[in-house]
């Protein structure tokens, strides 16, 4: 495109030069030079920042703010324990980019969108390690050499020297105790007034040590998940764990339970069969073959229920309709007969009807709720609307983990407190907004989250929660259901239960 001489590209121009590059034409190099010179001044060097998302957007996490760094290519690069809160991953997925370009879109995207927690709940962190980084950290403190002695060891420096499961002793900040150099290489990077961790770390228990960081520190947060990100790929690396098909020989004791199964004719006797298969299956793994025990324990894989479907047993499933079918005692390390395969793969057909179908239903729903709830607001200036009544329940560590930050009614002193450990395992009456009497939600029946959220739509944030069920409900139809961040199958939901 040629401009004549003295006269400047318009909007229109320069808008047309985009699409042009963005759809793969080459244009000259002065041009894209000079596009990417003014990127990185108005972005980069103005500290301005960049909306990044990815659909379906159904939840709050799924769209964040971030500074930007420019560079050359057609990829995002994001950082790898970022991706957890967009529930993506690095297989392809496709993010979209959206630049704020008013004072006043900047200021409010600096101020309530970027953020190290999750809007769920208090303190729940909206950035996560997952796969190689799990296996990484895992690997580094599970391993163990029983059959050493162990060394003194005075720093970090100390340890590394040392294989990682070489038992070692070491004076940490609970005192000097017996430990492996994986473990003290593992703590290293942790804060100080967090405990010297002497387990094996998986999934759960690193998000329930970055929640403890996060309620002390996020600057401290934000080091430790980096430091934990790097060190879980680089010992996942050093320490690999491989498969080999002489890892999936299933032991006698498990293939009586498939037997077993087969003969079984009673529904709740087939789940405890299968749920003593997993548990023996777990056992055979961590003493025979811990490099499958590692990929499934430290919280990379899907769980214990696909292994056991691979070596042991396919177990109970439902057809299309939602109708239990016979147990298949078959393995996918058996092979199928051409029924078995058909019955086994009911949940495949019933998520491609379902999306079909279905995946209306989920909008829909959202639409219905923004229009029930969406004028609902909370205000943050209202410190008690005074009423006296809440909800009782028993409160246990689950519960606890999801209503850190509300509010309960002690009838002793006939004061409001808030919510702490010490009432796990008591009859509590809590606060909240289904009782509260203002015209606006209070501080004491909305509870702390109103200071995270930093909104007082709390009206379309509850919308907004509860529609993203709605994918959740999808995956669900699909032969996967998601609880606590993680997928599991049907009918593994279906032992649980």
């Amino acid at each position: 495109m040629a401009l004549p001489e003295n006269e400047k590209a318009s909007i229109d121009d320069i808008k047309k030069i985009l699409k042009y590059i963005a759809k793969g034409y080459k244009v000259d190099p002065v041009i894209y030079d000079t596009i990417r010179k003014v990127t990185v001044k108005e972005v980069e060097e103005k500290n301005r920042v960049v909306l990044y998302k990815r659909d379906p957007n159904v939840e709050r996490g799924r769209i964040q703010g971030a500074y930007v760094k420019i560079i050359d290519g057609e990829t995002i690069a994001v950082h790898p324990s970022a991706v957890g809160g967009f529930g993506a991953d690095f297989d392809g997925d496709q993010m979209a980019l959206v630049a704020p370009i008013s004072l006043e879109a900047q200021k409010e995207v600096k101020d309530k969108m970027i953020t190290t927690q999750s809007f769920e709940r208090i303190n729940a962190p909206n950035f996560t390690l997952s796969k190689e980084m799990n296996i990484g950290i895992y690997t580094i403190t599970f391993l163990e050499n029983t059959d050493k002695k162990p060394v003194l060891v005075n720093s970090v420096e100390d340890a590394k020297k040392l294989h990682i499961g070489d038992p070692v002793k070491f004076n940490s900040n609970i005192g000097m105790i017996n430990t492996t150099a994986g473990r003290v290489i593992f703590n290293s990077v942790l804060p100080s007034y967090i405990p010297f961790v002497n387990r094996e770390v998986n999934s759960k228990a690193v998000n329930k040590i970055l929640s403890d960081v996060m309620t002390k520190s996020k600057t401290d947060f934000a080091r430790s998940i980096d430091a934990l990100c790097k060190m879980g790929f680089e010992y996942a690396t050093m320490y690999p764990q491989t498969i080999s098909l002489d890892m999936f020989i299933v032991p006698e004791n498990l293939k009586k339970l498939a037997t077993q199964l087969s003969k079984e004719p009673d529904v709740l006797k087939q789940v405890e069969i299968i749920n003593t298969m997993e548990v023996q299956l777990k056992e055979h793994l961590r003493k025979n073959v811990p490099c499958l025990h590692i990929q499934i324990e430290s919280g990379a894989a899907k769980g214990g229920s696909q292994i056991r479907q691979i070596m042991v047993a396919k177990g109970l499933i439902n057809n299309a309709v939602g109708e239990l079918l016979p147990p298949i005692s078959k393995a996918l390390n058996d092979g199928y007969t051409p029924e078995e395969y058909f019955e086994a793969s009911a949940g495949s057909r019933k998520g491609i009807i379902d999306k079909a179908i279905n995946t209306a239903f989920g909008g829909y729903a959202y639409r219905k709720m923004v229009y029930g709830t969406g004028s609902t607001e909370s205000d943050i200036t209202n410190a008690d609307c005074g009423t006296k009544r809440g909800i009782k329940l028993k409160l246990d560590n689950d519960l606890f983990s999801r209503m850190s930050g509300r509010y309960v009614f002690n009838e002793k002193t006939r004061k409001i407190e808030r919510l702490t450990q010490e009432h796990v395992g008591k009859l509590i009456e809590i606060r909240s907004p289904i009782f509260c009497k203002s015209r606006k939600i209070c501080r004491i029946c909305y509870g702390d989250l109103i200071y995270q959220v930093q909104s007082r739509n709390a009206g379309l944030l509850a919308s907004q929660a509860c529609a993203s069920l709605s994918e959740k409900i999808m995956k669900c139809s699909t032969g996967l259901v998601e609880i606590e961040g993680e997928s599991i199958s049907l009918d593994e939901l279906w032992n649980k239960v």
